[in-house]
């Protein structure tokens, strides 16, 4: 039962049995009970919806930085490393370095778990970096970059190979794996040179813990 019920019940009962005060005294004092009830009622609610405000609004505040907090970790680290592999390079090419940072730190959101696991080895760097092309580009460009033979004038011709399918790089002052698919390159048992263009895709991967921190495809 409400508090407005309850006190409306307690003075209806009080108006009837007090002796020598008049009905419109005995109206006006249950007014003036109700009115105060309305009020507490009114102010309980208040303060209770405006802590709730309070509640969410630090939550999600919280939230949104701790999201933001991550995003600058990793995108430092990808612009870090990557900056660090180019070496040297003109001021004017700082626009173009950081597209392709943005690039970098945007396809890993394309993944459905970032976080792979602890690298123990190259093996297993290739092995995730592996798992992240296929995700990315499909098991039909994997098998084509893996395989061994090209085809020419509508033959399955075989390809000698100027590098493995996969190469690793290792950066110790950033724990960061890079997990390079390298394009196809080399000659024919006829001798003939095959060189794919474009630019190899790549993943960036920290060791101690596996997450995909870039993605270049």
């Amino acid at each position: 039962m409400s508090k407005r019920r309850i006190l409306l019940s307690l003075l209806m009962c009080l108006s009837v049995v007090s002796c020598g005060k008049s009905t419109e005294t005995s109206s006006s004092s249950v007014s003036d009970a109700l009115d105060k009830v309305e009020v507490i009622s009114t102010t309980e609610i208040s303060v209770s919806a405006e802590s709730t405000m309070i509640t969410t609004t630090f939550s999600e505040t919280t939230d949104a930085a701790t999201t933001a907090s991550v995003i600058a970790d990793d995108r430092q680290l990808a612009e870090s490393y990557y900056k660090k592999q180019m070496g040297d390079y003109d001021a004017s090419s700082e626009p173009y370095i950081q597209e392709d940072i943005d690039h970098l730190v945007d396809s890993t959101d394309l993944l459905s778990e970032k976080v792979l696991g602890q690298i123990t080895s190259e093996e297993d760097a290739i092995q995730k970096g592996r798992n992240v092309l296929i995700e990315i580009k499909g098991q039909e460009y994997i098998d084509e970059h893996e395989s061994d033979y090209i085809t020419q004038n509508d033959e399955q011709v075989k390809l000698i190979r100027d590098n493995p399918p996969y190469i690793t790089k290792y950066d110790d002052e950033y724990d960061i794996w890079q997990v390079i698919s390298v394009l196809r390159t080399g000659k024919t048992e006829a001798g003939n040179r095959v060189i794919t263009p474009g630019t190899s895709p790549y993943v960036l991967i920290r060791g101690c813990d596996g997450k995909v921190v870039g993605i270049y495809h």
